[in-house]
């Protein structure tokens, strides 16, 4: 019989090997085709429902067999659950073989908590097999890994779960996808196995469940040394050099450096690496040991932090949207956009409408320049709707719900305006023309640090807000690009450099519901570098109402600021980036002092009333 074979064989070779000890291994050989699994094997399976020999209880098949002649078949109701008991110490392996067939999809799931009604049950970890595409929730993230298969063969899926260490791994056909923290599963947190569900989850609504499950082993295993006494050093301004020692014993086959939990690189042979040109930022790293599949990968070495200094804080981030009033769900994506409103992050929204009315000629262009970058379902082109955070992070279609939605852009967002800018930016607006309007734009730039030498591109955008149009059960029209220019900007002529651009405003567009969008962008790699935002609504009405030009110093300033006109002053606003009031003051002077020690350093704008008009300064805070 295949099955007391392999457990021999699997007893016989661990014996001399390890001190691996094989709790359970099933091949089907010595089981009846056509019955239900729970049924004949009783210690060892149940159904999710605890109901052997119901429409959930899968049956032993010839149809597919890694080896010999059955396996099981998971289709339709089928919810089947291998018990372990409950395991809350040690390092163990579970090892299969899953067979899916082309248009079909496969998904099992560790249980943290199994309850044999299968209410309160709990999911460790769960991993999808759809249409070539991987996927693994785990470590308290959806789809934290992802990895490719081939349907109409046998796939060999590995993982450990070390509850010493707090660790899963897993493999398939012996590449490790995915590494990270056991206890944080799906929706509950425990550091504890009770069993193995495999599942006909029709998860993706498109493809059939239907897979193959063969040769399971499940053994306890011991754990394997990690590198020791890793060390990093900086070089070169931008590279951090890892070096660490072999493992106190046994020989791995290689090692996987990981930065900021994130698996970077592989190395055979060599206990040193170096993560080349890192953006400025505090990072952390870590190695593992592994020693090949049957044996998996050790716990991580000692954590070790590093940090590339430089930079400034980040003034804006940058949420583009490419949508239109006749697109699937573009309403929900607005409605989406209008809660992240209430949060008050510093951003800015760029909507590229598809409609004839409200398109501009670079809205093509700057699709096709993301596409490559973010196009998830490799029809060469971005679906509508589609959104963009900094170039970063981006996302097709709809996320299913307002908060989801919500909730992408904020996270995104936040983890923009946590990475440092390596760049100032700080535009000044004057108006060359009123009927129709024709705005000149100058805009100064600083880069603080040579990090990039690949292509950086300034870009100028004008967008409107409250547009009256009915679309989809809203009314109004949002964040609209009506006007996009950029140029090619090179710092290799020094650090400090200026761009003009002379954009014209179309009659029919409202300029006092206008922003106008400033922003650096990689080209190499479509990160945003740096952005600035200046509501328009200050210069709507001032052919008729100019004042003279106000004399401001010194710039930059510190904590106090002069600021002097022909006329009497009579009151200041000051101006964030994105156009927020942060400092007002009442006078009637020509010459008046300002304490701006209450405000961060960066950059703002002054609007100075006085007697005769109103006149707006930059200025520029240390």
């Amino acid at each position: 019989m295949k099955r007391s074979i392999l457990i021999l064989l699997m007893m016989a070779f661990f014996a001399i090997c390890s001190n691996a000890q094989v709790i359970y291994t099933e091949g089907f050989e010595g089981l009846n085709t056509g019955e239900a699994i729970s049924q004949q094997v009783p210690a060892h399976w149940t159904t999710w429902s605890n109901n052997p020999g119901s429409a959930e209880d899968p049956l032993v098949t010839e149809a597919y067999a890694h080896t010999e002649s059955k396996s099981i078949v998971i289709i339709a109701d089928n919810d089947l659950v291998m018990t372990v008991g409950t395991l809350t110490e040690n390092r163990y392996k579970m090892d299969f073989y899953l067979y899916v067939p082309a248009g079909s999809s496969a998904f099992y799931s560790p249980l943290q908590i199994f309850n044999p009604t299968g209410s309160g049950s709990k999911n460790g970890c769960q991993v999808f097999f759809v249409n070539g595409a991987g996927s693994i929730d785990a470590s308290g993230e959806a789809a934290i890994s992802t990895f490719t298969f081939s349907h109409d063969t046998w796939i060999h899926v590995v993982q450990y779960f070390d509850f010493d260490s707090d660790i899963t791994q897993i493999y398939i056909n012996d590449e490790i996808v995915h590494s990270g923290a056991w206890s944080p599963g799906i929706n509950y947190v425990s550091n504890t196995l009770d069993g193995i569900d495999f599942y006909a989850w029709n998860n993706d609504g498109a493809s059939t469940p239907e897979f193959y499950v063969d040769d399971i082993v499940f053994e306890q295993v011991e754990a394997v040394n990690p590198p020791q006494n890793l060390s990093l050093q900086l070089q070169n301004d931008f590279d951090i050099q890892l070096d660490w020692d072999v493992p106190v014993s046994g020989t791995p086959e290689s090692y996987y450096i990981y930065r900021n939990g994130s698996l970077i690189d592989v190395v055979e042979e060599v206990i040193t690496y170096t993560d080349n040109h890192i953006y400025p930022g505090v990072y952390e790293y870590y190695v593992t040991a592994f020693y090949g599949s049957n044996s998996g990968t050790s716990v991580q070495s000692n954590i070790e932090s590093i940090e590339i200094t430089g930079g400034a804080q980040r003034q804006l981030a940058i949420l583009e949207v490419f949508t239109g009033t006749e697109c699937t769900n573009a309403n929900n994506v607005e409605n989406s956009i209008k809660l992240l409103s209430y949060v008050g992050l510093d951003y800015v929204v760029l909507s590229y409408l598809q409609d004839a009315a409200f398109s501009v000629p670079y809205m093509t262009s700057r699709s096709d320049f993301y596409t490559p970058f973010f196009d998830e379902d490799a029809n060469a082109t971005l679906n509508c709707p589609t959104s963009i955070v900094n170039g970063m992070f981006g996302k097709e279609g709809y996320l299913g719900s307002l908060a989801l939605q919500k909730a992408y852009y904020q996270g995104s967002i936040e983890n923009v305006l946590e990475i440092k800018t390596l760049y100032t930016i700080a535009p000044t607006v004057t108006v060359e023309s009123y009927s129709p309007y024709l705005l000149n734009i100058e805009v100064d730039m600083e880069e603080l640090i040579p990090y990039y030498d690949t292509e950086v591109k300034l870009f100028a955008a004008i967008t409107e807000s409250d547009i009256a149009y009915s679309w989809q059960g809203l009314s109004k029209l949002n964040n609209v690009v009506r006007e996009i220019e950029n140029e090619v900007v090179d710092f290799s002529g020094g650090v400090n450099q200026s761009a003009q651009f002379s954009i014209g405003i179309d009659e029919t567009v409202n300029l006092a519901k206008c922003k106008l969008v400033v922003f650096l962008q990689s080209m190499d790699d479509a990160h945003i570098l740096e952005a600035y935002s200046i509501p328009l609504d200050a210069y709507v009405g001032m052919e008729q109402f100019i004042a003279k030009k106000s004399v401001v110093y010194p710039i930059p300033a510190s904590d106090r600021i002069f600021i002097t006109n022909s006329d009497n002053i009579t009151s200041l606003e000051f101006m964030n980036c994105t156009g927020q009031i942060v400092l007002s003051s009442q006078h009637e002077s020509a010459e008046v002092s300002v304490d701006l020690s209450e405000l961060a350093a960066g950059v703002y704008f002054v609007k100075i009333y006085t007697s005769t008009g109103t006149d707006i300064q930059k200025i520029i805070i240390n």
